[in-house]
């Protein structure tokens, strides 16, 4: 064992095809940047700088000027903390509601549940351009103009990650053997427990890992003594 580890590392040299991929890459990677490096470029020139032709592809004298009118004329930071806040609520709501019917569509029996998912599931080739009017109607109605719940409600629930997560509760099902239940008052409880119980198999394999190897070390010890 010492041997092979003192044992030095040859490294095989680059192949031809190998170097001629990476500089395709680079080549490739800085035409993708060459708009948004354009743009921060123009971001630290003057106005004056701007309007010269040919327009020149680095600052003569940077300045961070724009920035600060920028800064000054638009609420950036309500901007952003408006995204975070909408998009935080977006996704807790996903993983609510997705993990919820996910979970309907796995593990209980019911009458048309098949049918049930698959009308769920065809919604997603409703597009978003006929939506909006019904949409924006009902925003206006409920009185959610300029609010956070206005922006976020209509986008609560999800067919796709229901999907992605029904497909995930069948694997774990079936692996564990579990068979599904009927309705009951005690789903939800249900529910939590079958959450848990997936936490648990996930590190159970680094438990048992651990336990054996503990048990295959004792019984070395144990046989080397008997040994001698």
């Amino acid at each position: 064992m010492s041997e092979a580890l003192r044992r030095p590392v040859v490294r095989s040299p680059l192949r031809p095809g190998t170097v001629g991929a990476y500089v395709l890459l680079a080549l490739v990677s800085v035409l993708v940047a060459l708009p948004l490096l354009i743009a921060l470029s123009y971001s630290l020139m003057r106005e004056s700088d701007i309007i010269t032709f040919p327009p020149p592809l680095l600052p003569v004298a940077p300045t961070f000027e724009n920035y600060g009118k920028v800064f000054g004329l638009i609420p950036i930071g309500r901007y952003l903390l408006n995204s975070f806040v909408v998009s935080s609520a977006v996704v807790i709501g996903h993983l609510v509601t997705a993990s919820l019917a996910a979970y309907a569509f796995s593990f209980l029996v019911f009458r048309g549940r098949t049918l049930l998912f698959f009308a769920y599931l065809s919604t997603l080739m409703i597009p978003w351009e006929a939506t909006i009017i019904s949409n924006y109607m009902t925003i206006r109605a409920l009185g959610w103009f300029d609010t956070y719940q206005g922006l976020a409600v209509p986008f609560l629930a999800t067919a796709f990650g229901t999907f992605l997560l029904r497909q995930a509760f069948l694997r774990s099902r079936a692996s564990s053997g579990t068979r599904p239940g009927s309705t009951g008052p005690r789903r939800s409880v249900s529910f939590v427990r079958w959450c848990s119980r997936s936490r648990d198999r996930r590190s159970g394999p680094s438990r048992s890992t651990a336990s054996s190897r503990r048990t295959t070390s004792t019984s070395g010890r144990s046989s080397s003594r008997i040994s001698r």
